[in-house]
């Protein structure tokens, strides 16, 4: 499962550090991508091991993917270009699928910090998974919102 969330994290870091556009951001994206893939080696090999969730790597990715996604809605507010054109960011695809993406990060960071402690207490458990549904199925409908305002390309 861990592994699952390491790619997620690679993903959605090359997905962060081709819309964020500010160069001091891109390397900043591109060392703490090397140190979160390191925290996760240590994590997976030495810490917490092959048998248990690795909460902590976990934990670390979802805050970094979080900060990511705040670094480029605050892009998206200061954009002269957009501001220039009119254009309001509710129009831009990438605005919808950070808007999932954080929705669904902030409800699950709870989660993945705290679940090797959460597995002895079934009710609370429930509960945030719960949350974590909830928020995964406001992530699908606002990725739809996002693929709705991609344009077509004519052939």
């Amino acid at each position: 499962m861990t592994i699952m969330y390491f790619i997620q994290f690679v993903i959605l870091s090359i997905f962060f550090y081709h819309v964020i556009h500010a160069p001091f951001l891109r390397k900043l994206i591109r060392i703490v991508s090397g140190i979160a893939t390191g925290i996760f080696v240590i994590d997976y090999s030495k810490l917490e091991g092959l048998r248990f969730f690795n909460s902590i790597s976990t934990s670390i990715s979802s805050f970094i993917l979080i900060s990511y996604g705040v670094l480029f809605f605050f892009q998206l507010l200061r954009d002269e270009e957009l501001i220039q054109k009119s254009i309001y960011i509710n129009s831009l695809p990438a605005f919808w699928f950070n808007a999932g993406l954080f929705i669904y990060l902030c409800c699950s960071f709870l989660f993945n910090l705290s679940y090797n402690f959460l597995q002895t207490n079934a009710i609370t458990t429930i509960t945030l998974l719960a949350l974590i549904y909830i928020s995964g199925i406001i992530q699908v409908i606002l990725f739809y919102i996002g693929v709705l305002k991609v344009k077509r390309v004519a052939p």
